[in-house]
């Protein structure tokens, strides 16, 4: 249980994080940039979650 709510307290913090960027974008590379961080953000959620099933 108590692995459960960490791996969901780092999704809600990243989750938090790129929208809070995103919001205060100020360029188009910075937006790219944060497009690419949040793409590998989402695409290493699944390792983890394999992870916490171990």
């Amino acid at each position: 249980m108590r692995k459960v709510l960490g791996l969901t307290t780092f999704i809600g913090t990243g989750v938090g994080l790129l929208i809070f960027s995103a919001i205060r974008g100020e360029s188009f590379v910075y937006t790219i940039l944060l497009l690419v961080v949040a793409v590998l953000f989402f695409i290493g959620l699944p390792d983890h979650y394999k992870e916490l099933l171990k």
